[in-house]
């Protein structure tokens, strides 16, 4: 692909995850991976493998013990990783994690009101964020409490959600084991658009091969190992 000639978005070298409690276990044993811009990525495994633990080290959301990520040109580091997060990394969860108490839009805000931007009536972040649950089909549900949405929907306001702040790379762990498969295969289209259609790179971990085959990469952790 052309987009491999130029600097990947995301650069994983030598990536080591132990726990040491209550007796020590490596996890992630030199973990090496280069994502690009345009490129959907899908790591699979067996339960416990640590396909979960590498998705949060390579989302600035948990430390490895050794190694070093780069993300969008930039060393991440415990002094900088929130702000990278905030500006470049988007994330899709299993369990949506939405504050059912909030509306729709309210959700999708949340990235902007974590970064300080301003997010009242004609912001431009409240137009993205409503710009966003229009294409994610969404528009007229924009101030429902999302607890009256269907589990389909909701994960759609959380896509809309991760697309907020307009990331470089999404990250998305399961992001359709909760939803029936007519409403995943929607959830798929809509990832795969995104990448596509807005120049994103996305990373997902899962145990659906089906899925996994629709990524233009795929590489399976078995052993602590990335394997393609």
């Amino acid at each position: 692909m052309e987009e491999k000639n130029h600097k990947p978005l995301l650069e994983a070298t030598e990536i080591h995850k132990s726990f040491f409690y209550p007796s020590k276990i490596s996890i992630l044993k030199g973990i090496n991976l280069k994502v690009h811009v345009g490129e959907s990525v899908a790591i699979i495994g067996r339960s416990g493998e640590g396909k979960s633990t590498l998705l949060q080290i390579i989302g600035t959301l948990e430390q490895p013990c050794q190694g070093t990520l780069e993300i969008c040109g930039q060393l991440v580091t415990s002094h900088n990783q929130t702000t990278i997060r905030n500006q470049s990394i988007g994330f899709v969860f299993q369990s949506f994690h939405l504050l059912e108490d909030f509306t729709a839009l309210e959700n999708v805000l949340m990235p902007a009101r974590i970064a300080r931007k301003a997010t009242g009536s004609g912001c431009e972040a409240t137009e993205r964020g409503l710009f966003l649950l229009e294409k994610v089909g969404l528009a007229d549900r924009a101030h429902f409490h999302t607890k009256l949405l269907s589990g389909g929907e909701k994960q759609r306001v959380a896509i809309a959600r991760a697309l907020c702040n307009d990331p470089s790379i999404l990250f998305a762990d399961e992001p359709s084991g909760n939803l029936d498969s007519t409403t995943s295969a929607s959830i798929h289209e809509l990832l795969f658009k995104f990448v596509q259609e807005e120049g994103k790179a996305l990373v997902l971990v899962t145990h659906d091969r089906e899925l996994a085959r629709l990524c233009s990469t795929q590489y399976e952790l078995k052993n602590g190992i990335l394997c393609s």
